[in-house]
């Protein structure tokens, strides 16, 4: 198992993106198309005051006709902002993340920001640590089974 602080020095871009909660939606929906990126964290006074997602935006804005010109952030955001230390595993990560149905935790050492991590990086975490399977192998669970020692054997779990 891998820390959070160590995955995080093996990201190229470890800089995290923000916000002010007083900017408008469309000036965080211009920053997070200028880097590629889903979600902001809201900070004012050097603290997280909420997270803000192009999910965020579809469901509370665009749904319900509001404009993004016209609609300060602070009004979007979602709050409070789960995170974690750098200390975590990035196990424990995932599954905070899918108990919670979020997709970005920040990651604060000693009340500080010190990154990001999201949920696909997660994943792809795991995946990279994972030994003894390949594409294709007749021991790896097909998606949405889990394997039971037969290869030709799935059980799905129920919807």
């Amino acid at each position: 198992m891998r820390t959070i602080a160590s995955i995080l020095r093996s990201k190229p871009d470890q800089k995290v993106h923000t916000v002010a909660p007083s900017a408008t939606m469309r000036e965080a929906l211009e920053t997070m198309a200028l880097h590629d990126i889903g979600a902001l964290l809201v900070m004012e006074d050097g603290q997280i005051v909420g997270i803000v997602t192009e999910r965020d935006y579809a469901r509370k804005c665009v749904l319900l006709g509001r404009e993004s010109r016209d609609t300060a952030v602070r009004e979007l955001m979602s709050w409070p902002v789960l995170y974690v230390g750098p200390a975590e595993v990035n196990e424990n990560c995932m599954a905070l993340m899918t108990g919670n149905k979020v997709r970005h935790l920040p990651v604060l050492d000693n009340g500080k920001l010190v990154g990001m991590w999201r949920a696909h990086e997660l994943s792809g975490s795991v995946a990279r640590n994972l030994s003894g399977f390949r594409v294709g192998d007749a021991n790896t669970p097909k998606p949405g089974s889990m394997a039971t020692g037969d290869p030709g054997h799935e059980v799905r779990g129920s919807a």
